[in-house]
């Protein structure tokens, strides 16, 4: 049975926590890819260095996964033989035969599919390029956008603060208007009151101007009965005088 985790494996594990994590050899490969049940000719270098516990490099692991699958076609062909010689009796096929046939089977399967995996191993090498690209490229996304979160956050907490402000500004400014009208409502009453004393005061001095208008014509009007009298009496002394320069000229 093929299973298709990635993970590694207890025994990857073991083998790489005994060997410090260091070359990869052929029997780690096997003994991986068979506590897996991963067929050799199913999966690829990637695959069994994640299962080792990202140890060795690719081009090594390839190679023991073309000695293992060169095994199973050699293992192959010998049970192909096997199957032929049972099913179908014929004279016993020479040793040196079957290890010629054997040697250029494996050889043909070796060179075709060392070309297909040069080319999977490039195709991989383009693809885990073009993958680390993408992951630079998404790591670059996740800085811009949590950097733009940031900024945005700050935004926020700017406008906050801002609206804040405004309002405590508001508030004050509304309180000011108000202060400011109360003054103005008190100054408007101040100065109406003054206008008030201002016109009892113009009609105080209208009453006092009369007044002293009346005691001046009054007193005008005394001095001219004064001076009528004392021009009568001036001219009773003057007729008194002349009678008495007549009478005492007569006495005489």
């Amino acid at each position: 049975m093929t299973m298709t985790t990635d993970t590694q494996t207890p025994a990857a594990a073991a083998a790489a926590a005994a060997t410090g994590g260091g070359r990869v050899t052929l029997d780690e490969v096997r003994r991986v890819l068979a506590d897996a049940g991963i067929n050799p000719g199913q999966t690829n270098a990637g695959r069994v260095r994640v299962l080792l516990g990202h140890r060795g490099s690719q081009e090594t692991i390839q190679r023991a996964l073309l000695t293992l699958r060169q095994e199973q076609v050699q293992a192959q062909a010998q049970a192909d033989l096997a199957d032929l010689s049972d099913n179908a009796p014929a004279p016993p096929v020479p040793a040196e035969l079957t290890g010629m046939l054997t040697g250029m089977l494996a050889a043909a399967w070796q060179s075709a599919h060392g070309i297909t995996q040069a080319q999977m191993l490039r195709r991989i090498e383009r693809t885990a390029g073009e993958r680390d690209r993408a992951e630079a490229g998404r790591a670059t996304a996740e800085a811009d956008l949590e950097s733009l979160a940031r900024d945005i956050d700050e935004s926020r907490a700017a406008a906050e603060d801002a609206q804040a402000a405004l309002a405590k500004a508001t508030a004050e400014a509304q309180a000011i208007r108000q202060q400011m009208q109360e003054q103005a409502q008190a100054h408007a009453e101040a100065l109406a009151q003054a206008r008030a004393l201002a016109a009892e005061r113009e009609r105080e001095q209208e009453r006092e101007r009369a007044a002293a208008a009346a005691a001046a014509a009054l007193a005008e009007a005394g001095r001219d009965l004064m001076r009528q009298e004392m021009a009568r009496l001036t001219d009773q002394i003057g007729e008194l005088k002349a009678h008495l320069y007549k009478r005492a000229e007569q006495q005489e």
